[in-house]
């Protein structure tokens, strides 16, 4: 069957920005589209307006926190080893999730009652910490997680088979 393209202009754009039409003189968009169109503006309006800048990296943060793989090593539940790696989101192994409304970011935590709370950008790498704290470490890499064990070896804070199985199943770990 062959795909019906629809008219007009898409609604947004894939990073969730807008079309906008507006008037401008022809000597004015000339020269806008001399320095570089859309992309200008935008270079110019955040350098005036950090609240945007700051939203922004905001918006790139919590989607890496929701979409970015990372390996979990989780403590076992009585506290004395490690129990077995995983992959898993940050946002998912602190158990966070969030939402946009307004402009605005809320997070919640997922095992409460949904009371959403703002987020506010300078405490949120304190909140993943407190959320994690208890949980075990995480590494973005195989090789953070392989230099983690090896400390962890070297100071006999697990023995040496519990350190091969543990590297084996590293090794196995598919990060996808």
């Amino acid at each position: 069957m062959k795909e019906v393209k629809k008219m007009g202009r898409p609604r947004s754009t894939a990073e969730g920005g807008k079309n906008y039409t507006f008037y401008l003189s022809r000597e004015v968009g000339e020269k806008v589209k001399e320095l570089g169109g859309a992309k200008w503006i935008t270079k110019k309006i955040l350098e005036v307006s950090p609240e945007i800048q700051e939203m922004l990296e905001l918006r790139k943060k919590i989607e890496r926190l929701e979409n970015e793989k990372i390996i979990t090593l989780d403590f076992d539940p009585c506290g004395n080893d490690y129990s077995y790696f995983d992959t898993d989101t940050l946002a998912n192994y602190a158990k966070l999730r969030f939402e946009e409304r307004d402009g605005d970011f809320f997070y919640t935590v997922t095992d409460d009652r949904e009371q959403w709370k703002l987020v506010i950008p300078r405490l949120l790498d304190g909140l993943i910490d407190d959320r994690t704290l208890n949980r075990g470490p995480f590494f973005g890499n195989k090789a953070d997680a392989k230099k983690h064990l090896d400390e962890s070896l070297k100071d006999q804070y697990i023995d040496k088979e519990r350190y091969d199985e543990l590297v084996q199943e590293l090794n196995e770990l598919k990060l996808n």
